[in-house]
């Protein structure tokens, strides 16, 4: 996302072809605080020429992409983007026609993988110039799916523009190419080669914010699994840091991830788009936890109640969207108060969703991005002892500066 990417920024080291699968909270990620994870499912056209067989244009084929980045940065910042886990699928049809001319195995290396990073110094970059993209031979069994793994460790860096103006960062899909063995029992080694072209105006999937005076928060080194996610797809987490407020509990931070599913990256002009399936967590720190217990001796538990959960766009309607209200308010479970760390608390209960998010893509938007962003929550601790509601405490957390960057819609 930017995911829901977050802002999501996004890299292709992670590739895989082909692969759906469910979706729901229980196979989210939960970015950090200043991180942001990401999925995103692609349409590419690739062309394919091997040695003795007729060329084969304009294949279509699924591509997943996975990344983790931070959700925003600095001007002049170096923003690293880390790789995650991939595969090439080789459909059943094309492995039962490699079958048929005694093929057993595959070997393949990427020598061109195009990362169009809109708003950097760099502008394009060629991972398969920074990593080694070479799959290991592999065994394929005629008449059915073969996985091409790609490495799943290292990553990249571009560089955010210095010249003092805020500035959105994207990135996009550019050109792919690799070269093949393919080895038959009857040919010897088969050589292709195989070449997707950048499109004309590349799918951006994930965006950044560059803001003057903002860090960028170092990446972990972690390997991320692949959420499946269907075709034109994008599956992503970010993560901030809210400033919360209370009228009698005083001030606390509440780390909060935000995670969700969007059905296309890609949406008309005037046409509705939504994000869906969405999941969050918080994690109520024990400054605050120790605050309710100094204040109300007998508290034990807690539960949350949102009154106000805000999302906002740019270049989409209406500008602010509430999903909560004092008459639906988004509820949690109760969960007890601890003396040591903090409380993970899920939103609005484990593996429950939120509800949809919807804007409009601006009329006038054709050619140009849309943005949705995370804006602010407010609601109440319901402070329990045992099944007794203690105290209901009025809370607020404001718009954090900037915004955290969730998804952004190529509009057409």
């Amino acid at each position: 996302m930017k995911f829901f990417a977050a802002s999501i920024f996004a890299s292709l080291v992670g590739l895989a072809f082909g692969r759906t699968g469910p979706l729901g909270p229980e196979n989210y990620y939960t970015a950090a605080p200043g991180l942001q994870i990401g999925v995103a499912n692609l349409t590419v056209l690739c062309n394919v020429t091997a040695y003795g067989l007729i060329p084969i244009n304009n294949i279509k084929v699924s591509a997943l992409v996975q990344f983790t980045n931070a959700n925003y940065v600095g001007l002049g910042d170096v923003i690293q983007i880390e790789s995650g886990i991939g595969r090439v699928k080789l459909g059943s049809d094309l492995t039962g026609l490699l079958g048929l001319i005694g093929v057993d195995s595959i070997t393949a290396k990427v020598t061109e993988l195009g990362i169009v990073a809109g708003g950097t110094e760099e502008g394009v970059v060629d991972i398969a110039k920074i990593l080694d993209l070479t799959v290991p031979n592999t065994t394929l069994t005629p008449n059915q799916p073969l996985f091409l793994q790609l490495p799943t460790t290292g990553g990249f860096s571009v560089t955010a523009h210095s010249d003092g103006k805020s500035e959105i960062i994207t990135a996009a899909v550019g050109a792919v190419k690799l070269n093949a063995t393919a080895h038959s029992k009857l040919l010897g080694n088969i050589p292709a080669y195989v070449s997707c072209p950048a499109l004309a105006r590349p799918v951006v999937i994930g965006f950044i914010r560059a803001e003057p005076g903002y860090v960028a928060k170092a990446v972990p080194k972690k390997v991320y699994p692949i959420v499946e996610t269907p075709n034109g797809s994008l599956l992503g987490s970010a993560g901030i840091e809210f400033d919360c407020k209370t009228g009698s509990l005083g001030t606390f931070k509440l780390p909060t991830s935000v995670t969700g599913y969007i059905a296309s990256l890609q949406v008309n002009a005037g046409e509705a788009f939504q994000f869906e399936n969405g999941h969050a967590t918080v994690s109520l720190p024990q400054t605050i936890q120790k605050a309710i217990k100094s204040s109300f001796p007998t508290a034990d538990s807690f539960s949350i109640k949102l009154n106000s959960l805000r999302f906002s766009a740019e270049g989409a309607s209406p500008e602010i969207n509430d999903i909560a209200s004092t008459s639906s308010p988004i509820t949690t479970n109760t969960y007890k108060l601890t003396t040591t760390g903090s409380v993970k608390v899920d939103v609005p209960g484990k593996n429950g969703q939120l509800p949809p998010v919807q804007f409009t893509a601006n009329a006038d938007a054709a050619g140009d991005l849309a943005y949705t962003f995370l804006d602010s929550v407010s609601g109440s601790l319901i402070i329990k002892s045992g099944a007794k509601t203690v105290k209901s405490v009025a809370f607020n957390c404001p718009q954090p500066i900037p915004r955290l960057g969730l998804f952004s819609l190529n509009v057409y």
